[in-house]
């Protein structure tokens, strides 16, 4: 058996032992009021008791172990979430650094057109002058 497969496998038994709670604690209980019960020759007080604190304690935990991991997903969305932010930030510090670097570009691109445009421009002067 491959080692994901076993994975599953334990996760799919750790995620349904509530249900097994849900039904053994109370049974359990119950059974263990209903030896109190005959022990003490009482009514059925024993057990009916401890079997409803048997259904109670274990809606409880399923309820808390609910909880818990609710809150272990949450906690990883937000890591993710953030992790997402971090990358798209990232991305927009490089697109602006592209920017600026084809900013810069057209900069020194315009003032070496402004340059030949006066070069161009004194040499035209000068063979008006001259003609």
């Amino acid at each position: 058996m491959a080692a994901a497969d076993k994975r599953e496998i334990t996760e799919q038994l750790n995620s349904s032992h509530g249900s097994y709670e849900l039904v053994v604690s109370p049974v359990v209980l119950g059974l263990l009021g209903v030896w109190i019960d005959s022990k003490l020759d009482s009514g059925p007080w024993f057990a009916v008791g401890l079997a409803v604190f048997g259904v109670v304690g274990a809606v409880v935990k399923v309820y808390l172990d609910y909880r818990l991991r609710m809150a272990a997903v949450d906690v990883a969305s937000r890591a993710a979430r953030d992790e997402r932010e971090a990358e798209r930030a990232v991305a927009r510090a490089a697109e602006a650094a592209v920017r600026a670097e084809r900013e810069a570009a057209l900069a020194a691109e315009l003032a070496a057109a402004e340059a030949q445009s006066v070069l161009t421009a004194r040499s035209d002067r000068a063979r008006e002058r001259v003609s």
